[in-house]
């Protein structure tokens, strides 16, 4: 925004102020445009695939930001497609469900990125980095996320960093991260691949032990009553 300086005549004040009512006549025109969109966009979707509104998230300590994210998913399931196509489309649209102190970071966010002339792919980067969770081995999901962060520019917290990693792990191992309370990235990975080494220990030394235990019902060497054949 412009810098203002401080009206000297009563023709300089109307000036200022009519300047202010254009540029937030502008801001109005621009979420009404975003209402509407959505409005027609939901027109045209056939009854059956109609629902109920997501909730407004107003950012909030106690709401949960997941639960808004899987009812924001779920209401705009019938546009998919589009949803991920044409994502700074679709991020326009979602943002009419947010709330005044959302909506105001989402705005903070925007101008930053106009007045540095970056697109909001950084954004997109760290919600990549929010939405990936592991499917295979712990040594692949740690390098997939550092391949994610090595492409972002925009400074993230340590706080921050730990919780995305934090999402995508396995609730077990993620819990005993909580129970430690590491304070950088770095402490985090250190604990989830020791709790995941001790876990792959733990399982082998079960199996070494069941391949030479003798089942009490058949006496034979190799498993144990659980597991025996001939029950």
């Amino acid at each position: 925004m412009e810098q203002t300086t401080t009206p000297q005549t009563f023709g300089e004040l109307l000036q200022l102020l009519a300047r202010q009512q254009t540029e937030f006549q502008a801001m109005m025109q621009q979420q009404y445009a975003a209402s509407e969109a959505r409005i027609d966009a939901l027109a045209s979707w056939p009854t059956a695939a109609r629902k109920h509104q997501p909730p407004i998230y107003q950012g909030n300590l106690n709401e949960d930001l997941e639960v808004w994210f899987f009812a924001m998913e779920q209401y705009y399931a019938y546009y998919h497609p589009q949803m991920t196509e044409a994502s700074s489309q679709f991020v326009t649209m979602a943002s009419t469900h947010l709330g005044v102190t959302p909506l105001n970071w989402y705005r903070q966010i925007s101008l930053k990125c106009e007045a540095s002339g970056r697109v909001k792919s950084e954004y997109r980067l760290r919600e990549r980095l929010r939405a990936l969770s592991r499917h295979s081995s712990l040594h692949d999901y740690v390098a997939e996320f550092q391949n994610l962060l090595i492409q972002c520019t925009v400074p993230i917290s340590q706080l921050e960093l730990r919780f995305h990693f934090q999402q995508g792990l396995k609730p077990a191992t993620a819990n005993h991260i909580c129970e430690h309370h590491p304070s950088t990235l770095d402490e985090t990975i250190q604990l989830a691949m020791k709790f995941d080494q001790a876990g792959k220990r733990a399982i082998m030394l079960d199996k070494d032990w069941q391949d030479t235990a003798t089942c009490h019902r058949c006496k034979k060497v190799g498993h144990i009553v659980p597991n025996c054949p001939s029950k």
